[in-house]
């Protein structure tokens, strides 16, 4: 479900954008929201832009109200974390702003640790520090580096509160965290209800692939299943290669164990050697790293073409021998894990230059699995669009409809960003949608871009629309010649699947059936004769 805050926040960005019409109505409809939220600097910048004012009057005007603070009424920041748990976001933004009522002139942010490890900034306050190393590892709290974390939820997902320190002895910070702490019951409770409100979005896609190319990946990961190979995922920036991943574990004999990744693109300033195979401390003790915290499961490697060689060489030691040593350590302790890798590079073109072990390539081709892009794909686009409405709509809201010509559009586009870019159009384009008389997405409320490639891409009649009537010829054969064109066409883009195509044209998939059957349409004509055999498990 789209979180009420976030989609109001949208609606407040393109209302300073957009046009005065356009901009006052999504501004009432972003105040509406924030009234509801208790959002008091958002509302006053919605109402101001509502009432005609410019985006830069309303923002200062919306700068003069007061915010709740730990440094004054304790009454007011309770009743409005109160109500802003109906959202995680206006939650995390209330903490922050409330602890940087107590520490102005500093960062502070709230990280956020899912069950996949990755860690990524919520909110922040204040320039962040240049030599803060990303967000927290799961161990923390932590009084290392620029910055000390505390600890606002246990379970999982945690949350994290980080404030930038001067040094161990910050007068200022230890004032502070005795009021913070007092607090932290209280935040609980709010993330609680948030999450209870809002819980994490699967956007896993779970209905059966209509394309000929993901039935073919479908079919690999069915035959691995029972291989504790690793696997080399390869794919353009966007396809789903996590979920590909997760498809690989989820269907496997590890489905039971822990899943995890590790982002290496994202950890430049990281010492990521220790992130992956722990490190032991200065008194001897290991400190754990990702393969000991996926043991008995799978560890997914993210852009492992990233990888320094030092840490290529470790990895290959854990997939020839099972063993990792961890930085620092000279025993090598034994972890049962299955990795996984991904790439958008072709890894044999960084072998040949030097810049990837030829060793682990090897190893990691044992199985290796393409995710194609959603240009190669066309018919699946119809199910995601659906997934995708339906993960972003509203709490109690019905899935906004698509038209046909919106979605013959969404299918002609080559989609760069791929599935990614797929899903942020649709969420851009929910922001768009007029609620009179009905929200339904139409062609006009994508982008330009998208509608212009799509009508370039269009396939022309070849009939000439002048001589369409011929002298043998009568209304019922014309209209069955334009019926026939018409459904061969949008076979032809959705690779012969009948059920993708039935929605492209507005039908159910058994009236289409019967249409093909009357004008004597065989739609395993249009579906693609050259798969790929999968790879063989080993």
């Amino acid at each position: 479900m789209q979180d009420r805050y976030r989609c109001a926040s949208l609606q407040l960005a393109l209302a300073q954008l957009e046009d005065d019409d356009r901009a006052h109505a999504l501004a009432d409809a972003a105040q509406s929201t924030f009234d509801a939220l208790g959002a008091g600097t958002e509302e006053a910048v919605a109402t101001a832009l509502a009432d005609g004012t410019t985006p830069t009057e309303a923002t200062e005007a919306a700068s003069t109200e007061p915010y709740p603070s730990l440094s004054n009424s304790t009454t007011t920041l309770g009743a409005t974390l109160a109500q802003a748990s109906l959202s995680l976001p206006l939650v995390v933004k209330t903490w922050v702003d409330a602890v940087a009522s107590l520490l102005p002139d500093r960062w502070i942010g709230i990280s956020r640790l899912p069950d996949e490890g990755i860690a990524s900034i919520l909110h922040e306050s204040g320039s962040r520090p240049g030599d803060l190393q990303g967000a927290p590892s799961p161990a923390a709290e932590s009084d290392e580096g620029p910055v000390q974390w505390l600890r606002l939820r246990d379970a999982s997902p945690t949350f994290l509160l980080g404030v930038e320190v001067s040094d161990e002895r910050d007068s200022d910070w230890q004032a502070a965290t005795a009021k913070i702490r007092d607090w932290l019951p209280l935040v609980r409770l709010a993330l609680e209800r948030a999450l209870h409100h809002h819980p994490p979005r699967d956007d896993s896609n779970t209905e059966a692939p209509e394309s000929a190319a993901m039935r073919t990946v479908a079919e690999q990961v069915r035959r691995i299943r029972t291989s504790h190979s690793p696997v080399l995922i390869t794919g353009e920036d966007g396809v789903g290669k996590r979920l590909l991943a997760r498809a690989v574990h989820t269907t496997s004999e590890r489905v039971e164990g822990p899943f995890r990744h590790v982002a290496c693109a994202n950890m430049q300033h990281e010492p990521i050697a220790e992130r992956i195979f722990g490190r032991v401390d200065a008194d001897g003790n290991l400190v754990p790293g990702a393969v000991h915290a996926t043991d008995t499961g799978t560890l997914v490697i993210e852009d492992v073409d990233a990888l320094p060689l030092s840490v290529q060489s470790s990895l290959l030691q854990l997939l020839e021998t099972g063993e990792v040593v961890p930085e620092g350590g000279t025993e090598a302790v034994p972890v049962d894990v299955r990795v996984v890798a991904t790439t958008t590079d072709c890894l044999e073109e960084q072998v040949r230059k030097d810049h990837f072990r030829p060793e682990l390539c090897e190893h990691l081709n044992v199985i290796s699995l393409r995710m194609p892009p959603l240009r190669e794909r066309r018919a699946d686009i119809p199910l995601l669009v659906r997934h995708f409405l339906d993960v972003l709509r509203p709490d109690d809201a019905t899935m906004v409809p698509v038209t046909q010509p919106a979605v013959e559009a969404l299918i002609r586009y080559d989609w760069p960003g791929n599935v990614r870019q797929l899903r942020n159009e649709l969420e851009r384009a929910l922001v768009h949608v007029s609620s009179e008389p009905a929200p339904t997405i139409d062609h006009d409320v994508l982008l330009d871009r998208i509608v212009d490639e799509a009508k370039a891409n269009a396939t022309p009649s070849a009939d000439d629309p002048d001589a369409i009537l011929h002298p043998n010829q009568t209304l019922s054969d014309v209209l069955a010649e334009t019926e026939t064109a018409v459904i061969e066409r949008v076979l032809r883009a959705c690779d012969g699947q009948v059920t993708a195509s039935a929605e492209v044209l507005g039908l159910s998939r058994q009236g289409l059936y019967k249409k093909m059957k009357r004008l004597d349409i065989d739609a395993s004509a249009f579906q693609p004769s050259d798969d790929p055999d999968p790879t063989p498990a080993t």
